[in-house]
């Protein structure tokens, strides 16, 4: 049976991510075949600050490793629900088992053929279609803290707070790494890019002013914490 060429689509935005395009090149050059606006993102480590703000109906993700996989499912998965096809190095099942426990839609070693990743890309496009609920990204609720990442809104204690670009994607950035450390360059690198390094006071002063709009008592913060010596984390 032959495999359908087309899926009847809106303008999507599709973000790929990828340490190497040549290994998704054949899926980028589908999805454009298929009228889809794609993204590419490159390094992977890119993705967690860039995802929230691209509001992407799918993402394609491809890594070299299975932690590496792993943890750009989680990343995902903490700032949508779209679909998620992952493309990983290993034909085995604990790959393919794992990723999908971790949030992938659908799962092929980079070694498939052309065929059976555009038939895989088709029927993940497929179901997205059907759904309604495709591209609605869920809001996140951490206490009297809500995020709308779909309206790009913050909200405490159902009250909207007003957040400057460099204040919501510092916010993001904690939030998907919620529970977790994250040292003071990371976070510098996440707003600032490569002139991050030298952000050090802007940081802290970006910090104190989502903590004036975000907790109870800024004095005394709950959810966005200082680890001495390190970083920030955010507690849910």
């Amino acid at each position: 049976m032959a495999i359908p060429e087309t899926v009847p689509l809106p303008d999507w935005r599709v973000v790929v991510a990828s340490d190497d395009t040549a290994v998704t090149a054949p899926v980028v050059e589908y999805l454009t075949e298929q009228g889809c606006a794609v993204t590419p993102v490159w390094p992977m480590a890119e993705l967690a600050r860039q995802l929230p703000l691209l509001l992407p109906r799918l993402v394609v993700v491809a890594a070299p490793t299975l932690l590496d996989l792993l943890d750009l499912c989680r990343s995902v998965r903490t700032s949508t629900s779209v679909p998620l096809l992952v493309l990983g190095q290993h034909e085995g099942e604990t790959d393919e088992v794992l990723s999908l426990e971790y949030g992938a839609d659908a799962y092929l070693p980079l070694s498939a053929s052309s065929r059976k990743v555009r038939a895989h890309l088709f029927a993940v496009l497929r179901r997205a279609r059907a759904d309604d609920d495709s591209g609605v990204i869920r809001p996140l609720q951490f206490g009297s803290v809500r995020i709308d990442l779909g309206r790009r809104r913050v909200y405490r204690e159902d009250r909207q707070v007003e957040l400057s670009q460099k204040e919501y994607a510092l916010l993001l950035y904690l939030v998907e790494n919620v529970g977790r450390t994250v040292s003071r360059q990371d976070l510098a690198h996440c707003v600032w890019g490569s002139e991050g390094a030298g952000e050090s006071r802007s940081l802290d002063v970006h910090i104190h002013w989502l903590r004036e709009k975000l907790e109870r008592d800024a004095a005394n913060p709950y959810h966005i914490r200082t680890v001495r010596g390190i970083g920030y984390s955010f507690e849910r």
